[in-house]
């Protein structure tokens, strides 16, 4: 989910943010250094694994998952509708152009001259 993504997100940054520097001051305090270093990064590394395991394992609430499907159904019935007024359109387009044809052709047919020329053919 787009929170769980978000929540460990922040908790890789706060991991880097908060990751101890490990840099003894001389050989006798490497050992303690290491220690501590290894113990701070333990700790750091849990709350890391406890964060993205809790963020995998999070389910949308009802309330959340049928907001999101009803979304899409929206987005997609969106899509078909504008899809079907495109179509309706073109189908009026070509209405209105043969009305004008039709209306023409009787235009044309209800003069004289015009059936007189159709009866010498």
């Amino acid at each position: 989910t787009a929170a769980g993504a978000a929540s460990v997100t922040r908790a890789l940054d706060g991991f880097k943010a908060k990751l101890p520097a490990f840099s003894p001051s001389s050989n006798s305090q490497v050992k303690a250094n290491a220690t501590a270093h290894t113990q701070a990064l333990l700790a750091h590394t849990t709350a890391l694994h406890a964060t993205v395991r809790g963020a995998a394992q999070s389910r949308l609430s009802k309330t959340q998952s049928t907001e999101q499907s009803t979304a899409r159904y929206v987005a997609v019935m969106q899509e078909y509708l504008e899809a079907q007024t495109r179509t309706l359109g073109v189908y009026q387009d070509a209405g209105a152009s043969g009305k004008k044809r039709a209306k023409a052709l009787r235009k044309f047919f209800q003069e004289p001259d015009s059936m007189q020329e159709l009866s010498r053919r």
